[in-house]
């Protein structure tokens, strides 16, 4: 049985809606995270997330990124506690087969970009 599961990637990541994430050189990108609801509150994803930056880290890849959807309280309040920051916007707009992105000049900055899936 999983309680608890989180995924990083170094170079590019699916996203959505035919979007992928192109990491930046240097940085892991975690795009899910998930503690089954009996588990929630225990502390066994800030556990799981500390070994995954070790991890990082030892590979060299000494930044981390995530995305996080506006109103989702649950990943805001797990990334305070880990001590994560808010870098700055980044999303699209889907306009029939248009995809039209954004990101803050903060966000640009780190390389951080959504791209069309490989798939």
């Amino acid at each position: 049985m999983v309680i608890c599961a989180t995924w990083r990637a170094i170079h590019r990541a699916p996203h959505i809606h035919q979007l992928d994430v192109r990491v930046p050189a240097g940085w892991s990108y975690g795009y899910k995270a998930f503690t089954k609801g009996n588990f929630r509150g225990k502390g066994i994803y800030p556990a799981i997330a500390h070994a995954e930056l070790d991890t990082c880290s030892n590979l060299g890849l000494t930044r981390g990124i995530s995305i996080t959807d506006v109103g989702n309280r649950a990943s805001e309040s797990a990334d305070g506690k880990l001590g994560n920051a808010r870098v700055g916007l980044a999303g699209f707009v889907k306009m029939g087969k248009y995809r039209f992105r954004f990101r803050s000049r903060s966000v640009r900055k780190t390389g951080f970009d959504f791209i069309p899936s490989t798939e």
